[in-house]
């Protein structure tokens, strides 16, 4: 978080004021992701043992696909 801090500073410095927990900047879902082509819908869950499988075996078969 240290280039928040820094982020920060400066923005003080020249007299603006760090907005961090401004209800504009908090997402609400379900919401499209931002930039994203082609779209995607994002949408949160409960952490339970299913929901993080699945998360583990997203993150694993793209690791798979990076080595080969």
């Amino acid at each position: 978080m240290l280039h928040l801090s820094l982020a920060g500073n400066i923005l003080l410095a020249v007299g603006g004021k760090p907005t961090l927990y401004d209800l504009k900047y908090i997402p609400s879902f379900p919401m499209l992701m931002p930039g994203r082509v082609p779209k995607l819908w994002l949408q949160l869950r409960k952490a339970t043992k299913a929901n993080i499988q699945t998360y583990i075996d997203v993150r694993m078969s793209l690791l798979d696909f990076r080595t080969c």
